[in-house]
């Protein structure tokens, strides 16, 4: 099988953001800019392994369980972007224009919809990865450094979105789904 340089992906990837609702229903993306450096999306299943003492090894397996989380740092820190990666409730945000203030209190659960796009390799082609039901578990390490641009690590859990349905495969998308365009 040849390669096909449009999917090698590279570079910052947009992100954009929504609030939840069941079914993908949310409210209209915002663009709350680019990363810097890599996303990383793990999903990783657990299996439960079939043995019978009278054979040695695995017989079969069996799915029992399945995480799904994503990892990438934000290079674009307006107080909107950081109300949302400390969990804030809207109310916290005060102000108008570029004269904000962000009060940081106790988190709230926001379930958030994430929507990531990478350009491809020498190509006008796009991947588009939404994350479908997510919460931000940890906002990570705030970088601010005279040398650079100020960062921030943010780290969500991709939950199980029972809410997504269709006539398969539309509906199996229950963490994310990717899309290349």
């Amino acid at each position: 099988m040849a390669g096909a340089q449009k999917f090698i992906l590279y570079g910052p990837c947009a992100v954009s953001i929504a609030d939840w609702a069941a079914n993908g229903a949310g409210t209209p993306f915002v663009d709350v800019g680019y990363t810097a450096g890599p996303v990383v999306i793990t999903f990783k299943p657990t299996d439960y392994d079939v043995k019978v003492q009278q054979i040695p090894g695995i017989l079969d397996k069996f799915v029992v369980d399945s995480e799904c989380s994503a990892k990438f740092t934000m290079a674009e820190l307006s107080i909107p972007n950081l109300r949302r990666a400390f969990r804030q409730p809207a109310a916290n945000q005060t102000g108008t224009g570029d004269n904000l203030t962000l009060y940081v209190g106790v988190p709230d659960s926001q379930k958030l919809t994430i929507k990531l796009v990478g350009v491809g390799a020498g190509t006008t082609k796009v991947q588009t990865i939404t994350l479908n039901r997510c919460i931000v578990t940890e906002p990570g390490a705030w970088d601010l450094d005279k040398e650079k641009p100020g960062q921030l690590e943010t780290t969500v859990a991709v939950l199980y979105d029972e809410s997504m349905t269709g006539t398969p495969p539309v509906g199996n998308d229950k963490y994310f789904k990717i899309v290349n365009t």
